[in-house]
């Protein structure tokens, strides 16, 4: 029988491999968006929560980390992801 292979997950980010934050949200599903666009384009994403370990849960903060030399790439990504999905709201209103 064939063992399993589990799914990789994206690391953490770590010293030894310099990721930035570029983004954070508290709306789940327009994290996993913006994730998926930054893919999509060749960028590498980390997501990550933010615990609060006071009440040993969520505080609703979802970050977007990327590696530090993709940075810029990523943010004039943000930026346009942002100009094209603003400009659509407002076309439909």
């Amino acid at each position: 029988m064939k063992k399993k292979q589990k799914k990789a997950r994206a690391q953490p980010p770590t010293p030894a491999f310099p990721w930035v934050e570029i983004y954070q949200d508290n709306d789940w599903f327009h994290v996993h968006l913006v994730a998926a666009y930054l893919r999509t384009h060749g960028i590498p994403v980390v997501i990550a929560d933010q615990r609060d370990r006071a009440y040993g849960g969520f505080t609703g903060f979802l970050r977007l980390f990327v590696p530090i030399d993709e940075s810029e790439h990523a943010r004039a990504l943000l930026y346009q992801y942002h100009h094209a999905t603003t400009s659509t709201q407002h076309q439909s209103e």
